[in-house]
């Protein structure tokens, strides 16, 4: 069966990469067995408080609808002086990707419709800064993208006159159909040149399918479908890449670790080469644990988590101003 991975166009680049390698076959077999093994645990207390879902008092519709939000403006959490994210909810602090969820959680205690798009659709930057303000009191890094993102989207969504979950559902649960439709939304495109390679990621379009099969499954067996993610990717990012270096499956070249640890990357093409190799690692991990890449993605996130800061201090991840992640 055809992949995304093999119409990505990531393997492209391996043999004329500068900056990124692949580790040995020893710490992948090595890997793979680590991640077998933590497939197998339940999560701690300690990891399963990092995560926020939905209100379960949210429709079947509007749990949709929140998940979409949340893709769609789930990218660059990290300021220019290193601090995180981070937003308090129900007297827990939640940071990155999980504070976005706090803030969104937040905001539908406040109006219960807030999902919605004709909401989304007429709200305003102000609305947008005070919902989605940090603890800090600063505005989430990059607002100014995410209003665009937000108003562009959803009046393209009405125009559609379909809901995300009616456009799902007429997909029939698809990934290769759902990231088909997404990819028709400018917002979810995310494609980069490599020396005249056309490399595909759709980080958080693929997420979103993630989310949605995994945290609705009732809503997929309900109609007669099955939940299958084997058509995804990993979901090229900034900490994935980071825990792969851990377990010694990429490797970067000195000039990549300075411009690393001097800030954000300038250079295009070392910030492609991490990702690409980032899916090309995590489809060989694939081969060797019979598990499919975008579950791999997730155990390598939930490892990252439960290593915590220690890892930030032993390889930092990179940073690059990017609406793609």
């Amino acid at each position: 069966m055809t992949t995304f991975f093999d119409i990505s166009g990531a393997s492209k680049i391996v043999h004329v990469a500068k900056f990124v390698s692949l580790g040995n076959s020893e710490n992948f077999e090595k890997a793979g067995k680590e991640l077998k093994a933590f497939e197998n645990l339940p999560d701690s207390e300690q990891l399963a408080n990092q995560f926020l879902s939905p209100p379960i008092s949210l429709s079947e519709e509007d749990t949709f609808n929140w998940f979409f939000l949340m893709d769609l403006i789930n990218f660059h959490f990290y300021y220019e002086n290193g601090q995180q994210y981070t937003v308090t909810f129900k007297n827990q602090k939640f940071i990155g990707s999980m504070g976005l969820a706090a803030a969104i959680n937040r905001w539908l205690e406040v109006n219960p419709h807030a999902v919605k798009p004709e909401i989304l659709t007429n709200i305003t930057k102000e609305e947008l800064q005070k919902i989605l303000v940090d603890d800090s009191g600063m505005n989430i890094p990059m607002i100014d993208e995410r209003f665009a993102f937000i108003k562009s989207t959803y009046l393209f969504l009405i125009k559609k006159h379909q809901s995300f979950l009616e456009a799902v559902i007429s997909l029939e649960f698809s990934p290769k159909n759902i990231l088909e439709y997404l990819q028709t939304f400018p917002c979810f495109c995310d494609e980069s040149d490599y020396s005249g390679h056309k490399i595909r990621f759709h980080k958080r379009a693929q997420l979103l399918i993630k989310d949605i099969l995994t945290n609705c499954p009732e809503s997929v067996t309900k109609r007669g479908f099955t939940i299958d993610f084997s058509y995804l990717t990993a979901f090229a990012d900034y900490r994935i890449p980071q825990i792969l270096c851990n377990f010694g499956l990429l490797l970067y070249n000195d000039e990549l670790k300075n411009a690393i640890k001097n800030g954000f990357l300038e250079n295009s093409k070392m910030e492609i080469e991490i990702r690409a190799f980032s899916i090309i690692a995590c489809e060989r991990l694939k081969e060797i644990t019979q598990l499919p890449a975008a579950q791999i993605d997730t155990i390598l996130w939930k490892m990252r988590r439960t290593i915590g800061k220690e890892l930030d201090k032993m390889h930092p991840f990179h940073k690059y101003y990017t609406t793609a992640y």
